[in-house]
């Protein structure tokens, strides 16, 4: 949280686990909206993004624009290399994040 203060864009890639195929890609625009309570952001520690975003939008300190991008994850088991699904998924991740960056602020569906 505290990188985001003072920010006026952050965007956060993470893995995710919603129960859809591994590779698919999650874009969540984290100041409009909550994040979705069926997407299991993952850390490793007990507060993870989910917790960290909603605890800065209580606080006021959201950045102007928050974004989380989240690539469904195939098996989260320590150590594990990324299956072929999720490593595919990678460039339109990288795409995705650079279009966020790079374009004006509108309202986007993913």
């Amino acid at each position: 949280m505290a990188l985001w203060q003072g920010r006026s864009l952050a965007v956060v890639i993470d893995a995710v686990s919603s129960g859809k195929p591994a590779g698919s890609l999650h874009v969540i625009d984290a100041v409009r909206d909550s994040v979705p309570p069926d997407l299991i952001l993952f850390s490793s520690h007990a507060f993870g993004l989910a917790e960290a975003v909603e605890m800065a939008r209580n606080l006021d300190q959201l950045p102007k624009q928050l974004w989380i991008v989240g690539v469904e994850g195939q098996d989260f088991k320590h150590g594990q290399e990324l299956s072929r699904d999720v490593a595919s998924a990678l460039d339109l991740a990288l795409e995705t994040v650079l279009t966020l960056i790079t374009s004006p602020r509108a309202d986007r569906a993913a």
